[in-house]
């Protein structure tokens, strides 16, 4: 899992640069771009974690190369490979699944209705021809069917709990499914209280938003905790090593948002900005949906650096050439 991690950090560090290249065209832009991601304490350190975000971050990226590809060329081919990655991303996080009619509606080369369609039918299909196996695999071997896993109706769940602050908590017995068997079955009943919870207080539902986003973006934690547990970090030094992933963390987040309002004000924003863009809005809607934590928005980092190095870009504006 650690060489598998490392890898991918490999592969996100090489889309980071060739994404950052095609949005801005300056080499400023794209050293400070790769450089923010690379040399990152927290992803370095997180890279030994036997977790999923790093390979999840390294397909997601690699599905936005190839939407912005797309945008660039309308080749079918790469239409093809986004919804393939955007599969293979979603059996590893099906959150991912979720992104792909956001990357299609963004990728589309031009912004007709039919080059929109033709995009998204495209992507779809590719991503069903991935999803769709493990989706009978799971019909036959499980109580029910299920796309990809069977945890959406008890993240739900939680994310509707005010006494989770926003963050994940265990299931707890007496909360109404403990008489329910079979993943799927208890799953769904999950669910099912999870959407009465939510019609009956709606309000108090979105109210909880901002503390799922502040778990998943005001600190980086996660790694210094796993350093910690391994054995590779002395616990003395776990809150300053901490305070320098979150210090870097939030350096990216204020260089990213410094150049999206200097890009909004001056020129309009590159394409494979925006498509960057599209993977962090859409990974935080998912979380404010269910339920934040900060380790999650590692898999969206490299999209951060990608709009951090815009920040040269959009602050000095390239000299007009010569007639």
């Amino acid at each position: 899992a650690g060489v598998l991690n490392v890898l991918s950090a490999a592969v996100t560090v090489a889309c980071v640069v060739w994404l950052a290249r095609r949005a801005y065209d300056r080499t400023a832009c794209v050293h400070l771009a790769a450089g923010l991601y690379a040399f990152s304490p927290g992803l370095v350190a997180y890279t030994s974690a036997f977790m999923t975000e790093t390979v999840s971050g390294a397909v997601l990226a690699l599905a936005v190369v190839a939407a912005a590809l797309h945008a660039r060329s309308g080749s079918r081919l790469t239409a093809v490979a986004m919804g393939l990655l955007l599969g293979g991303g979603g059996l590893i996080r099906p959150q991912a699944l979720l992104l792909a009619p956001l990357f299609a509606w963004v990728a589309a080369p031009s912004r007709t209705w039919r080059a929109r369609v033709t995009t998204m039918f495209l992507v779809g299909v590719a991503t069903c021809a991935v999803v769709l196996p493990w989706t009978a695999r799971n019909c036959r071997k499980l109580d029910g069917c299920a796309l990809v896993s069977v945890n959406g109706g008890s993240n739900l769940w939680i994310g509707a709990d005010p006494r989770a602050e926003g963050g994940y908590r265990d299931l707890r017995p007496g909360e109404g499914c403990d008489q329910v068997h079979g993943e799927v079955a208890k799953d769904r009943c999950y669910g099912a209280l999870a959407t009465r919870r939510i019609r009956e207080n709606p309000w108090r539902w979105l109210s909880l938003v901002p503390a799922k986003l502040r778990v998943t973006l005001d600190y980086e934690y996660t790694p210094a905790s796993y350093l910690v547990a391994a054995g590779k970090l002395p616990r003395e030094r776990l809150d300053p090593f901490a305070r320098r992933c979150t210090a870097w963390h939030r350096l990216m987040w204020a260089l990213a948002l410094l150049s999206l309002v200097a890009y909004l004000r001056r020129a309009p924003v590159p394409r494979e900005a925006r498509l960057s863009l599209t993977a962090v809005l859409g990974n935080l809607a998912v979380h404010a949906i269910f339920f934040g934590g900060d380790r999650y928005h590692f898999v969206f980092a490299p999209f951060v650096a990608v709009l951090a190095g815009g920040v040269v870009a959009s602050l000095k504006p390239r000299a007009a050439a010569a007639p």
